[in-house]
């Protein structure tokens, strides 16, 4: 399982690719040019910035049945907490998975901009789903394009 969890951190650029590419904001292909890379290769740390990804997966109760109107009253919950989370400029992205193989499927992720881990956690656990028990969170930091910041959409 850790295996699968650092193939999904080490491909995040192109989870992101697959992800990003909602109303109004930044895909890929838009990126600014880059500046040239460090002397050892590293990319610029002027245009790079730490973001918390958190990889949503399956709570402990995802797998009890819920009456629909229950599912999806959680679900609309969910998604009016995304876009406070958006609205606040501390959520950089979200979005789900379209495949989800493996005993342990990775089911969505959040790209957080704040200042800690503590912060990260906090935002997530007023999610209805992870409240629910239907989703949980793990998070890491990510180096990643500063331009998500500056090209994300503006609520």
């Amino acid at each position: 399982m850790r295996i699968a969890a650092i193939t999904v951190l080490a491909s995040v650029s192109t989870l992101l690719a697959a992800l990003v590419p909602t109303p109004g904001a930044a895909r890929i292909q838009d990126a600014p040019a880059s500046r040239p890379a460090t002397q050892d290769g590293a990319p610029d740390p002027g245009t790079m910035h730490t973001y918390w990804l958190g990889l949503l997966k399956a709570g402990e109760k995802r797998a009890e049945s819920l009456p629909k109107d229950r599912l999806d009253e959680l679900q609309r919950g969910h998604m009016a907490h995304i876009q406070a989370m958006a609205r606040s400029g501390k959520l950089v992205l979200a979005g789900p998975m379209l495949d989800r193989p493996g005993g342990d499927p990775l089911i969505g992720v959040f790209l957080f901009d704040v200042k800690d881990r503590a912060e990260a956690e906090a935002l997530a656990a007023q999610d209805p789903l992870v409240q629910a028990g239907r989703l949980r969170l793990e998070l890491g930091r990510w180096y990643g394009p500063k331009w998500l910041l500056e090209r994300r959409p503006k609520y």
